[in-house]
Order: structure tokens, then sequence, then C-alpha cells
């Protein structure tokens, strides 16, 4: 819920590089140390999908439904398009 807060205006791309640096750690750390259950490794996807649109060279790939489905399918358009 915290990258789809109503009262978040803004993001700094120094978040959005350290958050997937972070995110790539802790899934790696949950595969590797932890032997996590594909369940759990899944419950990254939508936080990293998240991530990809916002680094994405043309973030309006998000609208082509083709590409919509292909690289955010874990992602609700209320979400994401306004």
């Amino acid at each position: 819920s915290m990258l789809y807060g109503k009262d978040i205006r803004f993001f700094n791309m120094k978040f959005v590089e350290n958050m997937q640096t972070d995110l790539t750690t802790l899934e790696s750390m949950a595969v590797r140390d932890l032997h996590a259950s594909p369940e759990v490794v899944s419950s990254f996807a939508e936080v990293k999908q998240i991530l990809t649109l916002l680094t994405a060279p043309d973030p309006h790939e998000y609208l082509d439904p083709v590409i919509r489905k292909v690289k955010y399918s874990c992602l609700r358009s209320s979400d994401v398009v306004e």
C-alpha cells in the first residue's frame, strides 16, 4: 500500500533504485537461506512489477494490453492508471 498511497505524489529515483536492490536481496535470501516456498517467492512479483514500471523507458507501454499481460500481470489497472 505504500507505493499505492494517494498522498504520495512523487518518487525519488534513488528510492526506487534502493527499493529494487533491497527487494532483490530479500528475494534471494528467501530462496537461498530460507528455502521459501513458491508462494512466498511469488509474493515479490507485484512489487517487482511496480518497480519495473517505474523504471521503464516508456511507461506508456502499460497501456498496451499485450505488454501489460506479459510484463505487468500482477498489477491492477485501477491502482496504476487514474
